[in-house]
């Protein structure tokens, strides 16, 4: 029985979001990625520098530590729907973002 290989790869922010969206690079990404036959993806998308920037200014509005991971992660999730928007229709995307370590075990 052949096996299916699995790679995780950390995708910063900062290639998403660079002075806009980076569409070359998102799409380019994905073509890359559709080249491998047999391997399964997992992608970590990171907040990039517009998470760092509302987590800073939720810190200096409401001095909550915990409100600016709040709105941090809500930047790196809406990174990741942009990924997954991007691949989907180039490879077999799962169509929404994974939230979960065991939902992401899972798939």
């Amino acid at each position: 029985m052949a096996t299916q290989s699995s790679l995780v790869i950390s995708l910063g922010g900062s290639m998403i979001l660079s002075g806009g969206v980076n569409i070359k690079y998102l799409s380019d990404f994905c073509n890359i990625l559709s080249k491998y036959k047999g391997v399964k993806f997992g992608i970590v998308a990171g907040g990039g520098r517009i998470a760092r920037e509302y987590a800073d200014a939720v810190r200096k509005l409401c001095h909550s530590e915990f409100e600016a991971d709040e709105i941090a992660i809500m930047s790196t999730k809406q990174n990741a729907k942009l990924l997954i928007s991007a691949c989907n229709g180039k490879l077999n995307v799962f169509p929404e973002v994974i939230n979960t370590f065991s939902k992401a075990k899972e798939v």
